[in-house]
């Protein structure tokens, strides 16, 4: 039910989360916001018109998110610690979060030192936190990424 003073909004993101194991990582579409509405009356035929123009490009700018991820694997990274800061700093995370950080970075042999190492630990910390700051933490860790990798052609 809409609210008739518009004092809410009602809106649609497009993004890919990867999930492995339980980690989860949200990884930023381009152009991911679908749709704004302030919550009250609006014309759902509108609405439904939006939404199909914007959804027309979306199997694309997945393919560009699948590619980042795929990217990541060959950025090399030579200072972990000073990216983790960074990412928890963008998430508005305390930096007592570093620590597990760095442990979960260490419990992955089977990843190299690589962009996407770094945000495979990220996510693995942030299963001990928070879920509001667990989702802003694993959002920051694919906002790197995306930030990163830049226009993957």
């Amino acid at each position: 039910v809409n609210s008739d003073v518009g004092f809410r909004s009602a809106a649609a993101w497009a993004s890919l989360i990867r999930l492995v194991c339980k980690n989860g990582l949200v990884l930023p579409v381009p152009g991911s916001l679908l749709f704004r509405r302030a919550h009250r009356r609006f014309d759902f035929g509108k609405l439904a018109a939006e939404l199909a123009e914007r959804l027309s490009d979306f199997p694309g700018k997945l393919q560009r998110a699948a590619r980042v991820l795929d990217e990541a694997r060959r950025v090399r990274i030579t200072d972990a610690r000073a990216v983790f800061t960074t990412i928890l700093e963008a998430a508005r995370v305390s930096l007592k979060l570093l620590p597990e950080v760095e442990s979960a970075y260490a419990a992955e042999p089977a990843l190299d030192a690589s962009a996407f190492a770094v945000s495979q630990a990220i996510t693995r910390a942030a299963q001990s936190i928070e879920p509001e700051q667990r989702f802003e933490l694993e959002r920051a860790a694919g906002q790197y990424l995306s930030n990163l990798i830049g226009d993957v052609e």
